[in-house]
């Protein structure tokens, strides 16, 4: 097998580039409990695109702004949630203010 080494920062970069041509960016942590919210809450904060965020319930405490995000567990389950973001994508005037945010 052959490996190429990478320069410090590109694998970074290249996440960057990657998940900011979509329109969302799924994050999830490793655990599911009160604040744990590690680095990538806030790297998916950075992206170009929307985060879908599936972790920490009082994550809204870590939260730079109202509705910065879609919180999985504002939603009854996931035909809701997939509801939510087919409207995201295809209503042209959807506007966030129907986000069931909990913050």
């Amino acid at each position: 097998m052959n490996s190429a080494v990478l320069p410090a920062g590109s694998a970074k970069a290249s996440k960057e580039r990657i998940s900011n041509s979509y329109r969302f960016n799924i994050v999830i942590e490793n655990e599911i409990v009160d604040d744990y919210v590690t680095e990538k809450f806030y790297e998916g904060l950075k992206s170009a695109s929307l985060m879908v965020y599936l972790g920490a319930p009082n994550v809204h405490r870590y939260a730079p702004a109202h509705r910065s995000f879609i919180n999985v567990a504002d939603f009854s389950g996931v035909d809701d949630l997939a509801s939510y973001l087919m409207q995201v994508i295809f209503e042209p005037l959807f506007t966030p203010s129907s986000y069931p945010c909990t913050c």
